[in-house]
């Protein structure tokens, strides 16, 4: 798997140490010679990986913490500048921190606790600043991965219920992979699976999101058998910053098709017809049927 597969690289390490070891066993280098020029050249190669194995091994080490959080080194500024008790409060805190970071991390800060609760106690401008973050972060707790992701879970009860067991389905890569596994539907493209046919597949699929005609959207599903169409609206709407959303990187190789306003999926979502029937629509999907 770790072979056809990008994504699981790491599954090969266990058996590069396996053949890794095999270099010491003398039943396959028994030609080399003598066991001491035999197990020298071990060492040797062993030796030479460690250069690079030695400094990667500093640099994770080296990553501890919160990594970036700019509210909190906020808050921490001003104690150290502002409160006496809090200086010298944090002076020590910041000691048994480094001791208890090495053991268990920030989910398990006896100490940065004991400081929270001071400052929720002590400080105006403390109360304030804590009661922000506690904002910020009920806020990004409601920002739920695949495991709690409701608009995806009603998208794949309504494709078991509703659709044929035969029914081939295309759209987001990511998507797809829940699609396949809880569905059992057939699928024309699949994240965890990377050659030259499924990249030039995935193309064709995400056509939907550049700014070609309809009609020849439609016609690059039929040529993979497409029955449905799933569009995914951050896809089609949202962009990481400028030049990076998928119409505009269209844009970059579909030149005839350039000048449209609008991208094919934005118009789809608005009507799909006559090329499409939509079956199915909550707040993050639209399932397009492809009329035949």
């Amino acid at each position: 798997m770790a072979v056809i597969i990008m994504r699981l690289k790491l599954f090969w390490t266990p058996h590069m140490c396996l053949m890794t070891s095999l270099l010491a066993s003398r039943q396959i280098f028994g030609w080399i010679g003598p066991s001491t020029r035999h197990y020298a050249i071990v060492i040797a190669i062993i030796a030479c990986m460690s250069v690079g194995g030695i400094a990667n091994l500093r640099h994770q080490w080296s990553i501890v913490g919160e990594f970036s959080n700019y509210p909190q080194e906020e808050l921490v500024e001003w104690i150290k500048a502002k409160t006496p008790i809090g200086r010298k409060q944090l002076t020590e805190n910041i000691k048994n921190t480094r001791w208890h970071t090495r053991i268990v991390g920030e989910f398990s800060n006896y100490p940065q606790e004991e400081l929270v609760e001071w400052i929720k106690a002590k400080t105006p401008i403390g109360r304030k600043q804590l009661t922000e973050n506690i904002k910020n972060t009920r806020w990004h707790t409601r920002i739920v991965g695949e495991f709690s992701n409701y608009p995806q879970e009603e998208l794949v009860e309504w494709i078991k219920a509703k659709t044929p067991i035969d029914a081939v389905f295309c759209g987001p890569m990511p998507t797809m992979a829940t699609i396949k596994l809880c569905t059992k539907r057939p699928i024309v493209n699949h994240p965890h699976y990377e050659d030259a046919g499924l990249r030039a597949r995935t193309k064709k699929v995400y056509s939907m999101y550049s700014r070609k005609p309809a009609a020849e959207v439609k016609q690059n599903l039929l040529d993979l058998g497409v029955d449905y169409a799933i569009l995914e609206n951050g896809w089609c709407q949202t962009r990481s910053k400028v030049g990076c959303g998928m119409a505009e990187i269209w844009d970059l190789e579909d030149e005839e098709n350039r000048k449209e306003v609008f991208p094919t999926c934005a118009k789809l979502r608005k009507n799909p017809k006559p090329h499409f029937k939509r079956v199915f629509r909550n707040s993050d999907y639209d399932v397009l049927q492809i009329v035949k």
